[in-house]
Parts: structure tokens; sequence; C-alpha cells
């Protein structure tokens, strides 16, 4: 009676029991529903939560592997708090020592792993930085120096102002990343900072999973207000909340706010005022940002970059419409939405910076901020072409189409596709400037795994190419054959003795006939291999495919005569 439910799941097969009190927080599965990770909407499976798929429920991890918060005081770490000798933190129980001053500056000197908070504080977690009580704001400043904090782990459904800070109010908060962070919370929330007042926010990202239970929810930034700036930032993974719900930032509330050089991955759903970048932009100004993530809303003001705008300013924004799932974003004319390979392409990001603050790899990556290019695939490049004769070469990774010169992710499959064209075959194929295969190889080359930059040629030749190819021997009945295929399969002389042959042609199929000798016909099949059709007619020949002429002779190649003067035959194929 009255109390809240969320997230739960029972067994109505093994239970016996079809229905359950507890309302739509609580839902019936199957056995096997109830065996399957995907089935535990909010769960972290990242520290807290493991399951052997098809075979068992979830079970708590090993919880007696964390630790607990050890008591730490700030004049054991090194320095001494002030902006120009700011606190050293080198470990989790430092960090966690940060709220004993709220207004002093600090450093990280390591990454740190936060993964043993899913333990703290009964199983609530991390305790934020700060909070709304005006004694309990974060005012100082905190570098991440590069480093990263990895496993943030919240649980508190029903708590505002949740993230590693709570609270900030002219802070600065600059160089942070945080990794795999896991949040259950209330309202106010993000995975840096709930709720920013006056704050200076630059070359931050979060890779976050939240799922809240109220508004004003954000990957990085759950609402910020009076002066806020968010530069150099990004975020990835997912956030789901209430209303006001941004892949970055959930609510924007001052003229002065400004959002700049910034981006969203991640997938966004809620109810109300939800977008890709941000969900409500309140007379601030978003300036060449972009996002890509899927954004789904039940309710009114869903876009795909921004959900709602009121006298804001937004300039030279650009969203995925493919990946968002939403062809129309809030913004105005300030911001468009293009395809995926449209955003994967710098002519697309009209008026940004790719000198100094961006980079890209073309037709590979979307924009990356330049401090984070660590993070950019290693690529390599993919040249090929026709080196000699007539047809055509292509290539394609995963199936998509590229162009010579592309830039291709490393460990890629690449496969190169020639065609000759008529009267033309494939002579070889040369990688690298090296010939690899040669002879009548197939259609295609593959690299399973590209490792370094390469080029591909093939060489075409003509199927029949000028002069003599060579003499070929045949035996009809008793009769020992010997001709010889000239230019394009028109001449063919005689062996000494035997009888005269002319060439002709039935539909596509060229033949040999013995002059006078009835319907002795030999088709003559790819690259001038030789059939026999002994007592058909040429057009039973030819209307026979090659590889399914019936002979029963020997192919032999007839490559002159021995010190006895008979002739030197060497075996095509045997029949």
């Amino acid at each position: 009676l009255g109390g809240s439910v969320s997230l739960c799941y029972w067994d109505t097969q093994t239970s016996g029991q079809a229905t359950s009190a507890g309302g739509v927080g609580v839902a019936g599965r199957t056995t096997a529903q109830m065996q399957q990770q995907g089935n535990y909407r909010g769960y972290n499976f990242y520290n807290l939560w493991e399951i052997d798929e098809g075979n068992d429920y979830p079970v708590f991890g090993d919880l007696l592997a964390f630790q607990l918060p050890q008591a730490v005081e700030l004049a054991d770490l090194d320095g001494s708090g002030t902006a120009a000798d700011p606190y050293l933190i080198t470990d989790v129980h430092q960090l966690n020592a940060v709220r004993q001053d709220l207004t002093a500056s600090y450093r990280l000197a390591n990454s740190i792993d936060l993964t043993d908070s899913v333990i703290w504080d009964y199983g609530r977690g991390w305790q934020p930085i700060g909070s709304s009580a005006t004694v309990n704001r974060f005012t100082g400043s905190f570098d991440g120096g590069g480093y990263a904090i990895k496993g943030l782990t919240i649980n508190r459904p029903t708590a505002n102002y949740q993230g590693l800070f709570g609270y900030t109010l002219n802070a600065v908060l600059r160089n942070i990343s945080l990794e795999d962070a896991q949040l259950q919370t209330g309202g106010y929330s993000g995975g840096l900072v709930g709720y920013c007042n006056g704050v200076m926010i630059e070359n931050a990202s979060a890779d976050v999973q939240i799922l809240s239970t109220g508004s004003f929810i954000g990957g990085l930034v759950g609402f910020s207000a009076t002066g806020t700036e968010i530069r150099y930032a990004s975020s990835t993974g997912s956030v789901q909340g209430g209303s006001y719900v941004g892949g970055l930032v959930g609510y924007s509330n001052s003229s002065s706010d400004i959002i700049a050089d910034t981006y969203s991955r991640a997938s966004v759903s809620g109810s109300s005022h939800v977008g890709g970048l941000l969900g409500y932009l309140y007379y601030g100004g978003v300036f060449r940002s972009y996002s890509t993530g899927p954004v789904t809303g039940a309710g009114d003001y869903v876009g795909g970059f921004l959900g709602r705008s009121l006298g804001g300013s937004v300039s030279l924004c650009y969203w995925d419409t493919q990946t968002s799932g939403q062809a129309t974003s809030a913004g105005g004319v300030g911001v468009a939405g293009r395809t995926t390979a449209q955003m994967q392409q710098q002519g697309t990001f009209e008026g940004w910076d790719f000198t100094t603050v961006w980079s890209i790899v073309e037709n590979v990556t979307y924009p990356m901020l330049q401090w984070q290019e660590e993070a950019l695939p290693l690529t390599h490049h993919v040249t090929y072409g026709v080196k000699e004769g007539d047809g055509t070469l292509t290539a394609s990774v995963d199936g998509v189409p590229i162009t010579s010169g592309a830039a291709v992710a490393e460990g890629s499959t690449v496969i190169f596709t020639a065609v000759p064209h008529t009267n033309s075959k494939i002579q070889g194929w040369f990688v690298d400037g090296v010939l690899i295969s040669n002879g009548f190889p197939g259609t295609n080359y593959l690299i399973p795994e590209l490792r370094a930059d390469v080029n591909v040629q093939v060489a075409f030749e003509e199927l029949f190419v000028s002069g003599i190819i060579n003499q070929v021997v045949l035996e009809i009945g008793e009769d020992m054959v010997i001709f010889t295929i000239g230019a394009y399969g028109s001449a063919l002389a005689a062996g000494p003795g035997n009888e005269t042959y002319d060439y002709m042609a039935v539909g596509s199929v060229p033949m040999v006939r013995a002059v006078g000798s009835g319907e002795k016909y030999i088709g003559i099949g790819a690259y001038g291999t030789a059939f026999a059709q002994e007592g058909n007619t040429a057009g039973a020949i030819a209307a026979a495919p090659a590889q399914s002429w019936e002979t029963t002779s020997a192919y032999l190649v007839f490559d002159g005569f021995d010190g006895d003067g008979q002739p030197i035959l060497t075996p095509l194929f045997q029949e």
C-alpha cells in the first residue's frame, strides 16, 4: 500500500502465479526469459550482477572482492590544495576525501578504479561530491590530468543531484574522463555533474549507463544554469529518464549558458523534451556540436539533436538522421540532419576547426575532439586499380564499396573484384607491385584482416592473343589430329600428314571442321583448350556447355618432335 516497486521480476512458471502486486514496476517472465540478461533493464551487470545466460538466473558477483573506503586525511595528500599547488589524488580513497574540502583544488595523478564503490554506503554506491545544501556545494577546481575514472557506481533510484559531483557552484572541472559509469538516480543527475551553476567544464567525457526515475538527466550534466560553459566535451552509452533528457545535457537554463564543440553518441530515451544532445535549451547557446545516438520519447518535444528550444541560439550543429531514428529536431536553421555517410565527411561540418579542435578519418569515423585522438581507430589506406588490359577492379569493406585511396580500419576484411571485358581474361594479381597469382586465377582477391597500407592491382589479357598460342593433339577414333590455334582462334593449321581443318563458329562457340570428313567438329573452349565432339552436329556442340561436353580422348599439348621423329605430347588434362 503506497509503496514503490521498480525494475522487479518473477518467474511465472516456477512460481505457479500469473499475477503479482506492485503495478507496472514488476513484470512476470518465463523461465527462459528470466535467464537472459537482456530482460533485466537497469541491472548493473558491470560490477554487481552476473549471469550464465540460458542456464541460470542472475546472481551477485563476488562482493567480498570489493573494498570499503578507507579513511584518508587531506593532509596526507601531496599538494596544498591551492590552484597553483593542487592536492594530488592517486587512488580511490584519496578521491573519496575530496568532500573534506569543497573549496580546494585537486588533480588526478593516476587513473582511478571506482569499481569498489558498488558496495559503498550499504550498496547505494558512490556519494556524490557536493549536495544542494548551500554549505555543501563544490566550489573548487578538479583537474583529471587526462586520466580516467572507471567504474563509478550509484544506486539511488529516488535521490536527486547524483553524479561524480552532485551540486557544483562556480567550479572548474577539466580534463576528466569517466569510463563504465553505472547510475540509477532520481532527478537532476548526470555522469559527471548533477547540477551546474556558473561552472566551467572543458575536455570532459562520460561513458555512462544512466537509468533515472526523475527529470533533468544528461549523460554528462543533468542541469546547467547561470553562465555554465561546457566546451570540448562528449558522452557515450545510454541515458534514460523522465522529462528533459539529453545525451550530453538534460536542461540548459540560462541565457549565458554555452555548449560548444561537443558531441553525444549515447542512446537517449524519456517522456518529453528529449534530444540526442540536449533535452531543453532555454535562452542559451549551442555551437559546433553533433549527436548520433538513437532518440525515443513517449511525449512531446522529441528531436534528433534538441528536444525543445525557447529563445536559444543554435549554430553549425548536426545530427545523424539514420542512427537517431529522428527526421526532425528543434533548433531551427542552426541544426541540420545528415545521413551517416555525410556525418563521416569533414566537408559536412561547415565552420568547424579541424586544425586545432576536431579531427576525422574521412568516411570511417564521426568527428573526434583532438584531445581524444588516442581513441581514433588505427586505419590504413587501400589503393587499387587495373595494371594493364581491358577490365575493371572494385573493392568493398563489409559489403560497402570503397574508392581507391580510402582509409580503412585495421582488421577489416577487404574484397577486390575483377571483371574482364569481352574477349579478356585475368592474367594475374599484384600486391604492392609483386605478382602473387598467375595463370587463370579467380575474379576475387581477399585480404582477411587489413594490417598495413596496401596497393592491389589486376592485369588482364586477351582471350586469344596475336600469334600462335600452342599446338593441340586430339585423337579422333584412330586418327591423331595436330592443329595450331592462331590469332583470336581464327587461323588453324593442320599437322603434317593430316586432313585440312577450317574454322567456323556456331553461336558463341568456336568450331573446327575437318574438311571432307563429314560431321567431325572440334569445339575450342576457354583460353584455347580444345574439346572433341565426335559424331555430333555443329548445332549439338553449340548447345552443350563447355564443362559438360562428353569426350573420351586425352587432351595433349604438342611440344615438337623427339629424336626419333615422334611427337612430344604433354597431357593437358585427362577426362
